[in-house]
């Protein structure tokens, strides 16, 4: 395993949108049959709520065997209460930005607006969006399953800490189309303080095609 500064120059370069790349890896589709399933079996041993493994399973359980699912394949009569806290994302490919197309009512309780619509830096605070917006687009873009641990929400007043999950999707032509997403927040913190001084925030990207996961602790 790899480990890997998410913000790293050389690495990971951000620019001012929070924008990043991986050289020679961009839009990289699976190439190994299967390989994104056996990338969801990695996935499972580091996320630890039902819902989370709930969603993981479904989303293994669909697709094709050289194709991972798309949005038209998800099933959400067997999501059950899991479904409370899924979101879909859509993917415009040539902006390189993802916005909000359906959102659970747990995952939108936690905000003051509706997220239908919006663009993930218009709901992500500017001093999250270079930390945030990396493993978003790993998700459609390298294509990678996304998994952040720990604490959650740090530009709040008061973090949460959980678990979120970002699975890939894709159109019938193998190009991604959006992701899939769930998030589990079992507890807040007293403030920001307190988060960072009693629990870590644990960033894994675990690539569609097999290789090194990538890895970022704060």
């Amino acid at each position: 395993m790899r480990i890997l500064d998410l913000g790293g120059v050389g690495v990971v370069e951000i620019d001012t949108y929070g924008d990043w790349r991986l050289p020679g890896r961009e839009h990289a589709r699976p190439t190994r049959p299967d390989s994104w399933r056996k990338a969801a079996v990695r996935a499972a041993e580091f996320v630890f709520c039902e819902e989370t493994l709930v969603l993981l399973n479904h989303w293994r359980g669909l697709g094709q065997l050289a194709r991972p699912p798309g949005r038209r394949d998800l099933n959400p009569a067997q999501l059950g209460a899991a479904l409370s806290h899924i979101w879909l994302m859509d993917f415009e490919s040539r902006e390189r930005r993802l916005y909000y197309r359906e959102v659970g009512e747990d995952a939108a309780s936690r905000y003051t607006e509706s997220l239908i619509g919006k663009y993930l830096h218009e709901i992500v605070e500017p001093e999250a969006y270079p930390r945030v917006a990396p493993y978003f687009l790993a998700c459609v873009e390298l294509p990678a399953i996304s998994i952040v641990s720990g604490r959650l929400f740090h530009e709040w007043p008061r973090p949460w800490f959980g678990e979120r999950l970002l699975l890939p999707l894709f159109d019938e032509n193998g190009q991604p189309e959006g992701l899939v997403g769930v998030v589990n927040c079992r507890k807040t913190s007293l403030d920001k303080a307190d988060a960072e001084r009693t629990t870590e925030r644990r960033v894994r990207i675990i690539p569609l095609e097999g290789g090194d996961i990538i890895e970022s602790v704060s």
